[in-house]
């Protein structure tokens, strides 16, 4: 099941150097544990349309829900679609294998929150196997 190994890959087009981001969602977004970089999310607005893409490496979870262990990110990104804003979060989706993994992001200031949607379904599979619900990972602007 793609969501118990956690591989998610995000990227899209990076900024200039010195050019201030369209919207606070725009440029390349990273999540570090114990200094490994496993999640890239690349964000882009043009003509008020959000794309993107992204790419993380395995994850392995505390019983709590925080992270225990990562692998680092592929440098391939995958695209993001279906992205929609509800407010302060952006959501999007993915497609990994035969399955379409959700995401939802909320900038906060110089950071942003970015946090698996999960099915009652994948919820319940979760429960069954004992896999904690990811808590939601910070992401800096690199």
């Amino acid at each position: 099941m793609p969501l118990l190994a956690l591989l998610v890959t995000l990227g899209a087009a990076t900024l200039q150097a010195g050019q201030a981001p369209a919207t606070k969602y725009d440029g390349t977004w990273i999540a570090q544990f114990e200094g490994t970089t496993w999640a890239v999310l690349e964000l882009r607005t043009a003509n008020g349309a959000v794309t993107g893409r992204i790419s993380t490496g395995n994850i392995e979870m505390n019983m709590d829900g925080t992270l225990k262990h990562v692998e680092p990110a592929p440098k391939d990104l995958s695209p993001i679609f279906d992205v929609r804003q509800r407010g302060a979060v952006i959501a999007f989706s993915r497609k990994e294998g035969d399955d379409t993994e959700q995401f939802e992001m909320e900038v906060k200031g110089a950071e942003a929150e970015l946090r698996f949607v999960l099915t009652d379904e994948i919820r319940r599979e979760f429960a069954s196997e004992g896999v904690p619900i990811p808590k939601p990972f910070q992401l800096k602007r690199r």
